[in-house]
């Protein structure tokens, strides 16, 4: 989804029963749809899971942020 000029968020939707299992999931698909070769680079990366995230999941979600610079959140 475009944001702005430059700014692209893209959204991997999962239905999978825990916020592990949807993060597990989406992260692969997410990430090809940002830095595949000639994809608009993401500034956000949104992981919408049905399951709420837990403090582990928040906690794995801040370490790829902070380690890699990735822009995941979860929704």
């Amino acid at each position: 989804m475009r944001r702005a000029a430059n700014e692209f968020w893209y959204y991997e939707i999962i239905t999978a029963y825990s916020p592990r299992a949807c993060l597990r999931e989406a992260i692969g698909e997410i990430m090809e749809y940002a830095y595949w070769p000639g994809a608009q680079e993401a500034s956000r990366l949104i992981i919408c899971g049905e399951a709420a995230l837990d403090d582990e999941g928040a906690a794995y979600l801040r370490h790829l942020n902070e380690r890699f610079r990735l822009p995941f959140a979860y929704e």
